[in-house]
């Protein structure tokens, strides 16, 4: 490769990894780690202050992100419950393995 062809393939090079860059630069979008708006969770964080199985200690803590915890790991209603009574036992969800499996 003569030293023209070489440097015409280096400026190339060059050139579409500076328009890449540039694009990926511009359209990112920027993004905060901290979500200071508490507005629309307000109710959110009630309730699970509300629902928290323990009581809960908030001295020192951020008592928005406590009661959002809470919430988002005790309030959920698991995707089976709604169309499936839970099992009493565990031997009676293992008889009902073979009995799910030829519903098909």
């Amino acid at each position: 490769m003569t030293p023209r062809r070489f440097v015409r393939s280096a400026a190339a090079v060059a050139a579409f990894t500076a328009i890449v860059l540039a694009g990926i630069g511009s359209s990112s979008p920027r993004a905060k780690a901290t979500d200071d708006d508490n507005d629309g969770n307000e109710s959110r964080i009630q309730r699970g202050l509300e629902i928290a199985p323990v009581s809960l200690n908030l001295e020192g803590k951020n008592r928005a992100l406590v009661g959002l915890g809470s919430y988002i790991v005790n309030a959920h209603v698991p995707a089976m419950s709604a169309t499936a009574p839970a099992p009493r036992s565990i031997s009676s969800f293992l008889a009902a393995i073979p009995t799910l499996a030829n519903r098909r």
